[in-house]
């Protein structure tokens, strides 16, 4: 699991009613220097089960320790687990699934980070200004046409031919 898809999702099928159990365990990351040995802060991994309409029915979120489990007595039909993290101490965070029944992996679900959350609003806001500056432009356009200035005289001469210039034939 990536920082950018901090959240998969799981479906379950039930042809006949029973008790689902799911644990999640994930590890703690640790690297060396080969003199000392530094670990990085333990991930926090979410558990939601949820029905078929995305309704919450079970949670696990225990932001302590790295075991994540739900046991739930279900009627058949179709589930859905969502296993997401919280926060990410190490990018990507793996994690082992173990289920009392089969899971199908239905896809990650991208989650936004605040740098990207920001870039989308100022680049909308550019956007947004542009066309609105455009709009007025060319409505004032529109109303009042440009019209020559009297006042204003050009400083060049009039280029007209000598008159003892011959005519250039095409």
């Amino acid at each position: 699991m990536s920082k950018h898809y901090g959240q998969h999702k799981y479906r379950l099928t039930l042809e006949t009613p029973q008790i689902i159990n799911v644990t999640v365990v994930w590890n703690r990351y640790g690297s060396t220097n080969f003199t000392h040995t530094f670990y990085y802060e333990l991930s926090n991994i979410n558990l939601v089960l949820q029905n078929a309409n995305g309704a919450e029915i079970a949670s696990s979120r225990s932001g302590v320790d790295n075991v994540e489990h739900i046991s739930y007595s279900a009627s058949n039909g179709t589930y859905y687990l969502i296993v997401g993290v919280a926060t990410f101490n190490h990018d990507p965070q793996d994690y082992v699934i173990c289920a009392s029944s089969p899971l199908t992996f239905a896809g990650a679900i991208y989650t936004w980070d605040l740098y990207e959350i920001l870039l989308i609003i100022s680049i909308v806001g550019i956007i947004v200004v542009a066309v609105a500056y455009i709009g007025l432009w060319y409505r004032d356009r529109r109303r009042k046409p440009l019209e020559p200035d009297s006042k204003f005289e050009s400083k060049w001469p009039d280029w007209t031919p000598a008159p003892d210039a011959p005519t250039p034939s095409y």
